[in-house]
């Protein structure tokens, strides 16, 4: 048995969820240059997409497929069906020495619920092995692909049976495991109603703080706000991610449109993608999808930075503006709830509307200097606690602990945080 600790995700990119997670701490791992931290990193090679066979895609299976499109919710509820009989299949993305690497290492921690149950079902727990989960979404991954059904397709009673059918395997393979692992001990608060939050509960959970990349900003502040057409001496509010009800996007609009007849001199700018269309506020600037460079400007212009979310996993964006050294207000539900900083103002879930927020930011305007002094202490926790050395040592540290209790030494306590004082 080869004693490392193998993290297995479906891909590596940019962005939040596993693949990014990958990205994430592949670079952490490089920039800290311990030869003996004992973690690998495992991902399938880019699929390589065939040219069209002549003639494929006629016949009566594509006349078929074609009636059922004109139906979409039948087609997408049986496609759902289809692709949930072919779970077992998924791990095949992974080459043969991949495969080999997993049933050789100490620890498995499968950042995909699926990719744990295709190796559990397809080649087993090995002997004195043990198999961790780390989930990357808000809620469990069937409540959020029955809700994704939902949103291309409208409503139906067909996504809930979708959801019941994922719901229950996906259960069962948390189930299976020998412990999870999450960023916060508050970021599962939002999965499975019911018995089957009871039955996660009764896991262990490693909490292992998440770490972000710093974002560096390329222009200054002044410069990125005469491009907006904004005033200087203006004060700028953000929101940076998905345009969905879980991250409260409606909430930052109407807050917009009240701040117009109230507090006029506020000024409202988002970016992202998402369901919910930006409204035509005129003191809300939408600036599209943004990343790299872009993204760090634009948050970097900004005096305060809202992440109102309803339901939250641990909101990295939180954290990278930490990074710029501004103050953030955000709910206080999730992994939120354990990020600790004098800069990140915590609202209560029930306190979330547009009035309450106003009160809030109201209330800061009128202390601009100890805001941004909120912000520059923001900028030293992250340093201490958020950075990619940060993250590194703590996956280091967890290796050790867990290939320990994977040799028969003691069990991790439920809820262990590898946190470092220092970077």
């Amino acid at each position: 048995m080869k004693e490392q600790v193998a993290h297995i995700f479906p891909g590596m990119g940019r962005g939040g969820g596993p693949s990014g997670y990958a990205r994430q701490l592949r670079e952490a791992l490089e920039l800290l240059q311990c030869s003996h931290c004992a973690v690998e990193l495992l991902f399938p090679p880019p699929q390589v997409h065939e040219p069209p066979i002549k003639g494929k895609g006629k016949g009566w299976p594509a006349l078929l497929k074609g009636i059922l499109k004109q139906f979409p919710k039948v087609y997408q509820a049986l496609k759902a069906v289809k692709e949930h009989w072919d779970f077992r299949d998924l791990l095949d993305r992974f080459t043969l020495s991949q495969v080999e690497e997993m049933k050789r290492s100490r620890v498995l921690v499968f950042h995909e619920w699926w990719l744990a149950h295709a190796y559990l079902e397809k080649v087993g727990r090995q002997e004195g092995q043990k198999v961790l989960l780390m989930s990357h979404s808000p809620v469990e991954w069937a409540r959020e692909y029955a809700d994704t059904l939902k949103s291309y397709a409208g409503p139906s009673l067909l996504w809930e049976v979708v959801y019941g059918l994922y719901a229950k395997k996906e259960l069962r393979t948390w189930s299976s495991c020998d412990g999870l692992v999450a960023p916060s001990r508050h970021s599962l608060e939002g999965y499975f109603p019911g018995n089957g939050r009871k039955r996660i509960r009764e896991l262990r959970v490693l909490e292992l703080p998440t770490g972000v990349q710093e974002l560096v900003p390329k222009r200054p502040l002044e410069e990125v706000r005469r491009t907006w057409g904004l005033p200087q001496e203006a004060m700028v509010l953000g929101f940076f991610g998905r345009r969905h009800p879980h991250k409260g996007y409606d909430i930052f609009y109407r807050l917009a449109l009240l701040a117009l007849g109230r507090m006029p001199e506020l000024v409202f700018v988002s970016a992202g993608n998402g369901p919910l269309a930006p409204p035509p506020v005129p003191n809300l600037r939408h600036l599209g999808f943004l990343a790299g460079e872009e993204l760090a400007d634009a948050i970097n212009a900004c005096d305060l930075i809202l992440v109102p979310n309803r339901v939250t996993y641990f909101d990295l964006v939180i954290l990278e503006a930490m990074s710029l050294g501004k103050p953030v207000i955000t709910t206080r539900i999730g992994g939120a709830r354990s990020i600790l900083a004098p800069g990140v103002y915590l609202v209560d879930h029930a306190q979330l509307g547009p009035e309450e927020l106003l009160r809030l930011v109201a209330h800061l305007a009128q202390r601009r200097e100890a805001l941004s002094e909120a912000g520059r202490e923001n900028r030293r926790v992250y340093e201490e606690r958020y950075s990619l050395k940060a993250f590194a040592r703590r996956h280091c540290q967890a290796a050790e602990a867990l290939l320990e209790w994977a040799r028969g030494g003691s069990c991790p306590d439920p809820f262990v945080s590898f946190t470092l004082s220092q970077a």
